[in-house]
């Protein structure tokens, strides 16, 4: 907290600085008008290349230290970094969209790691180029976050539920046709309308069940406006939330309390928890 007080008053003096700079610029103006010019074009560099740099700064670090606290209080273990280490190999294993075959690598963004009791957690800003299947080569940029948790045992279940919108159906379509996953139906249930079930001959008799389970972590996705991709593979929950992010423009205005730095800005973390203590294999009775 108090590191990031430090921080906030840092941005606010280079803010201060800047508009004051403008400000001797446009009084300048009538006395000298190269040497406003200079100011201005000074004022210009300094805006792009110090504030702006302190302002981008200062929402990571207000990330971390939230992240920290509303975190901390359900994953133990915690580490948070700027920069994640998802590999393309994470992510194809995930089954959740296409990656491109060849080119740059993925691209990642803040990233949080964790237990909660047997369950590890992963949690990822990711961009990324998917593949759409046709008969021109054709890529859609995904930009959101990826979540994963890992069970302390495999399922024996294989289960994907995509959101109408999220991924190219044609593209779904095969590509999970490839994991030997068919199109199952969704019932009488909430997510009818708005997804599509696929599943292998065991993730079939567990639709329903699993489809009911998903609901919660579906409603919270429709209600922030993102996109929703979702998988039960062996010992696994894979999410992608295509939109979200970790980050976001901090208000450097106002008091810095507990409160605020402190409120839930990922309330899919325990929806994921949830879901995956409900999926995860059951124990045998004595």
């Amino acid at each position: 907290m108090n590191r990031l007080a430090v921080r906030r008053r840092v941005v606010l003096g280079a803010y201060a600085v800047t508009v004051a700079a403008y400000a001797a610029a446009v009084a300048m103006i009538l006395v000298e008008l190269g040497i406003a010019v200079w100011i201005v074009n000074l004022t210009t560099v300094f805006y792009i290349l110090v504030v702006r740099a302190l302002d981008k700064g200062y929402d990571r670090a207000f990330a971390r230290a939230n992240l920290t606290m509303s975190c901390g209080q359900r994953l133990n273990q915690l580490q948070i970094a700027d920069k994640g280490g998802l590999t393309r190999e994470d992510v194809r294993a995930g089954g959740l969209f296409p990656l491109r075959r060849e080119g740059k690598e993925l691209v990642c963004g803040m990233d949080v790691q964790g237990r909660a009791g047997d369950v590890r957690v992963r949690i990822c800003e990711l961009t990324a180029y998917c593949e759409i299947f046709g008969e021109k080569e054709k890529l859609a940029l995904l930009n959101g976050l990826w979540m994963e948790a890992r069970l302390p045992g495999s399922t024996g279940l294989h289960l994907t539920l995509v959101q109408h919108g999220a991924l190219d159906p044609d593209t779904a379509a095969a590509f999970y046709a490839g994991q030997g996953l068919t199109r199952l139906p969704l019932g009488e249930g909430a997510l009818r309308d708005g997804f599509t079930l696929y599943g292998d001959e065991a993730g079939a008799k567990a639709a329903a069940r699993f489809a009911r389970r998903c609901v919660p972590l579906a409603q919270q996705a429709g209600r922030a406006g993102h996109k929703l991709v979702l998988s039960l593979h062996g010992d696994a929950v894979h999410v992608f939330l295509s939109g979200r992010s970790l980050t976001f423009r901090t208000p450097i205005r106002g008091r810095l309390t507990p409160e605020i730095v402190g409120w839930d800005r990922l309330p899919e973390l325990s929806l994921l928890l949830t879901l995956a203590k409900e999926s995860g294999p059951q124990k045998s009775s004595p």
